[in-house]
């Protein structure tokens, strides 16, 4: 798992990648194929407790993942990284 696509997944699912604010709450989820290549990456971050696995949508097809406190406090150090990411604030 390469940190950056890892990072993107993360920033994506909280809204940091340019993703709007739903119903005027930060996002905090991200929609996955079971068994794709996203969700290989998702599985890594539960096991690192930086993420945890949701629902499971369209008769066990898709899955949900959100960003744990703990990703949050990773996404919260990163944006002070000196590559200038932009992390949500929660």
């Amino acid at each position: 798992m390469s940190r950056d696509n890892a990072l993107d997944l993360m920033l994506h699912a909280t809204g940091g990648s340019g993703t709007s604010k739903v119903n005027g709450e930060t996002r905090n989820y991200f929609c996955v194929e079971v068994d794709g290549d996203c969700e290989r990456i998702w599985r890594v971050l539960v096991d690192l407790r930086m993420a945890r696995r949701g629902r499971e949508i369209n008769d066990g097809r898709d899955v949900y993942y959100v960003v744990t406190p703990l990703g949050y406090e990773f996404l919260s150090l990163v944006s002070r990284d000196a590559g200038g990411r932009k992390a949500v604030a929660r």
